[in-house]
């Protein structure tokens, strides 16, 4: 159950059924604010994703030619925030590639003495990256 249900059902029980004291009203609302506080604190601690996130969003909403009321949008990045990062590490390790060999062969005209970029390699990079960024972005 999640914590919107269990806030409802209470909510439900205390308008409907149960006849509430004073002290289960305050508990009630005590309990209102400290989800809002939690939630507040959450997006203050993650506003590189939050702003990750809302630009993303705009970039789907502009790809689908969707309105904010359209599912595909959302669904599309969260299927993304679903994937594994092993996935999408080895997805943008492989785009990597593509682009050097692509780029190789308008160079050299043949593969010959072409070097893949590895997993570790990209992944080393991308960690320090992401580091890098938390550490600018974060003050």
């Amino acid at each position: 159950m999640t914590t919107e249900r269990a806030i409802s059902h209470f909510e439900y029980k205390l308008t409907n059924s149960w006849k509430p004291t004073k002290h289960d009203l305050e508990a009630y609302n005590a309990l209102l604010k400290y989800i809002e506080t939690k939630k507040k604190e959450t997006i203050i601690k993650n506003q590189l994703f939050g702003k990750l996130y809302i630009y993303l969003f705009g970039e789907f909403i502009t790809y689908y030619n969707a309105s904010v009321f359209d599912e595909i949008p959302q669904k599309e990045l969260h299927k993304i925030l679903d994937t594994d990062l092993r996935v999408l590490v080895t997805n943008l390790r492989d785009k990597l590639n593509l682009k050097e060999v692509e780029d190789y062969i308008i160079q050299e005209k043949s593969l010959k003495g072409f070097k893949e970029i590895e997993y570790q390699e990209i992944s080393d990079n991308l960690k320090s990256m992401i580091n890098a960024a938390i550490n600018e972005y974060s003050k």
